[in-house]
C-alpha cells in the first residue's frame, strides 16, 4: 500500500533472502538498484543514493544489500 492505495512494485529475489522484498526501511529497492548498475564503487553507489534519501539511510541500505551479496564487486 502506498498512500492507502494498493500498487504493484518490483520485488527482488535472491538466494540470500528469505523471501522477495521490494522495500528496505520503507525505501523501494528497484530504483536504487537501477542506479547502482551505473556506479562503479560502493562509495559511488552510496553517493548516488544519497541524492534520493538521507546519507545515513543510503549507507544502511547499501550495507544490508552488500551483506546479502546483492551488491558485490564485479571482477
Amino acid at each position: 500500500m502506498i498512500d492507502d492505495i494498493l500498487q504493484l512494485r518490483t520485488a527482488i529475489r535472491h538466494p540470500n533472502l528469505d523471501r522477495e522484498i521490494a522495500y528496505v526501511e520503507e525505501v523501494e529497492l528497484s530504483p536504487l538498484l537501477l542506479k547502482a548498475n551505473k556506479s562503479t564503487t560502493f562509495g559511488a553507489i552510496v553517493e548516488e543514493w544519497a541524492q534520493l534519501l538521507p546519507f545515513e539511510q543510503a549507507v544502511r541500505i547499501a550495507f544490508f544489500l552488500w551483506d546479502k551479496d546483492i551488491l558485490c564487486e564485479i571482477s
